[in-house]
């Protein structure tokens, strides 16, 4: 996207010169994978433990034409699936496929293409106005949330117009479309598989496969004022139209609202000393479209902070209270994304099924501080800096609904402590914490606890080669889950690189994983998994990558959202670039 902005603005002063100009810039993302799973047809003779190996090969191009009528972004997806046919009873079946079925439909769809994003942009004064696929996002992103989230394969567009005006101090928004999800992962598989195995007339399958969106509709209006002395003010609504059927079908269900979303913030930087910021907004649920139930509802979101700095010190404190807020997201929860991600005051990187739940709690309040060490002195490649940090998050989670294991509410409490030193080349990093989930009533339902620590290391070593070692582990133990009770486990994450500058990199990873939770299996052992990469960057532009081996299944959180992601055993090799 960096490419495609920097192309932009040189289109645009290109286009003050008295001829017209055209300039067009994109980027190639183009990956194979060979997948080994650890699964084995029924009544076929596997001896040798293949049959069920596929590919795939997936490639998303996307183009930006630059000129003095505008700027057209178009991305184009496709994936193929390859190595997925086998013989029995000498007649050729179908492993896998791409696109879902609709009921007893086991047509063998292998490949797939989609113009996934098109969008035409105009500047107009101090604005702008775009038709086609555009983002939006208010405030801290709890009334609407829709972006590009590449950490966890999320791309989630409005397909319809959005313009932003600019006059004097005060900046316009406003957005109407439908919901465009993003069809084809580029990380992650795309089949559905083992079809064969399905009588005719059965239900459409659970599991990955390509499906059409279901087109909800949202529209948006946001107002900011800039430069009230030292203020800004913002004031927002939301509405919210979801469909039930897919594609073009469920445009005929559009029409009266499911969900508004009225809101408001305000920033105020520098004041006595302090930088503040306040936003509140309220849910209103008008149908059972989101929430479920026959009555109308309502709910409310508060996220506030205030940034001090005495001394050579940061003091961040925050502060939430969500409750019937995320119903905003059900609708949406089997399309495996969400449409507004609040702030979560969690510490992302060490994210469970456990902690996942009260991040999409229905009732959740408490606060978090942080404070930084700035370093004095100057910075200068021979100094040592050393920049360490103390955070403590105290949360009251009071919903024991959905994918909470505990039956009653709790109090967290999670301190965590992290430094960052940098002495000329040499970069050490760490982040350590312990989280306690303390239930009511102790004694008979006992607490979550969880131990974790992940550093980061970069060392030269000989001219322009350095190593870089990452990691990251955890140890959990659950309360008294009663009927749902799980194992303790243990996980460590691990990268160990040596790299030559920019230009090459080779990679050992290593995972392990005791948690009964993870639907993989290692390929070192059962819960060992590791592989290697090689990266060559043989321009500045483009990048080539080729990795064979395993990482385990898990939770990733990025951004308030959190996606469960499959393992991967196999092989894969990917390019990509920009020109």
């Amino acid at each position: 996207m960096t490419t495609f902005l920097a192309a932009a603005a040189w289109a645009q002063e290109a286009t003050a010169s008295k001829e017209p100009v055209v300039s067009v810039a994109g980027t190639e993302d183009f990956e194979v994978r060979w997948y080994t799973p650890r699964e084995h047809l029924a009544d076929f003779p596997d001896s040798h433990g293949h049959v069920a190996d596929y590919g795939e090969q997936v490639n998303r191009l996307t183009l930006l034409g630059s000129s003095k009528w505008g700027t057209l972004f178009a991305q184009i997806d496709e994936v193929t699936l390859f190595g997925d046919r086998y013989f029995l009873n000498d007649v050729s079946m179908c492993e896998s496929q791409l696109v879902r079925p609709t009921t007893g439909d086991l047509a063998c769809h292998t490949r797939y293409v989609n113009l996934e994003k098109v969008a035409w942009t105009q500047q107009f004064g101090g604005g702008n106005v775009t038709l086609g696929d555009a983002y939006a996002s208010f405030g801290r992103g709890m009334a609407v949330d829709l972006d590009r989230n590449v950490d966890i394969d999320l791309d989630t567009s409005v397909r319809g117009v959005k313009a932003v005006f600019r006059p004097g101090a005060w900046d316009v928004t406003v957005f109407a479309g439908v919901l465009n999800r993003q069809q084809v992962a580029q990380d992650n598989p795309n089949a559905l598989k083992n079809l064969a195995a399905l009588p005719p007339g059965s239900e459409r399958p659970a599991g990955p496969g390509i499906s059409p969106d279901r087109m909800h509709g949202v529209a948006g209006l946001r107002l900011d004022r800039y430069g009230i002395g030292h203020v800004n003010a913002g004031a927002h609504v939301v509405v919210w139209d979801f469909v039930e059927a897919p594609g073009l079908e469920g445009l005929g269900e559009l029409g009266s609202p499911d969900v508004i979303v009225p809101g408001a913030s305000i920033e105020a930087i520098d004041v006595a000393g302090a930088d503040l910021f306040v936003e509140a907004d309220a849910f209103v649920y008008p149908t059972a479209a989101a929430w479920g139930g026959a009555d109308p509802r309502t709910g409310h979101a508060l996220y506030g902070t205030a940034t001090l700095y005495p001394g050579r010190t940061v003091w961040l404190f925050e502060g939430k209270w969500y409750r019937d807020a995320d119903y905003l997201n059900h609708p949406t929860g089997s399309e495996l994304y969400r449409v507004a991600a609040p702030p979560t005051l969690a510490y992302e990187r060490v994210i469970t099924e456990d902690s996942s739940a009260e991040v999409a709690s229905m009732n959740t309040l408490g606060g978090r501080v942080r404070v930084d060490l700035i370093p004095s002195g100057p910075a200068l490649p021979d100094v040592t800096r050393s920049t360490p940090y103390l955070a403590v998050a105290v949360l009251r989670d009071l919903d024991t609904g959905g994918l909470h294991f505990n039956a009653v509410p709790e109090t967290i409490v999670h301190p965590v402590i992290g430094m960052e030193v940098l002495s000329g080349h040499r970069v050490f990093a760490f982040n350590a914490g312990a989280r306690a989930d303390l239930r009511d009533d102790l004694q008979a339902n006992g607490m979550d606890r969880q131990l974790h620590l992940d550093f980061d290391v970069k060392n030269p070593i000989l001219g322009e080669w350095f190593t870089a070692i990452s990691a990251s582990g955890e140890a959990f133990a659950w309360g008294n889950n009663g009927a749902l009770q799980q194992q303790d486990y243990v996980e460590i994450e691990s990268s160990i690189t040596a790299q030559r500058g920019s230009e090459l990199a080779l990679v050992w990873y290593t995972d392990y994983s005791s948690n009964p939770l993870v639907s993989s299996v290692g390929n070192l052992a059962d819960r060992v998994y590791g592989a290697f990469e090689v990266q060559v960057k043989p321009t500045d532009a483009w990048t080539v990558k080729a990795f064979f081996g395993s990482y385990k299944a898990g939770i990733r959180c990025s951004g308030g959202q959190c996606r469960q992601l499959p393992g991967f055993e196999g092989a894969r090799v990917a390019v990509t670039g920009s020109f």
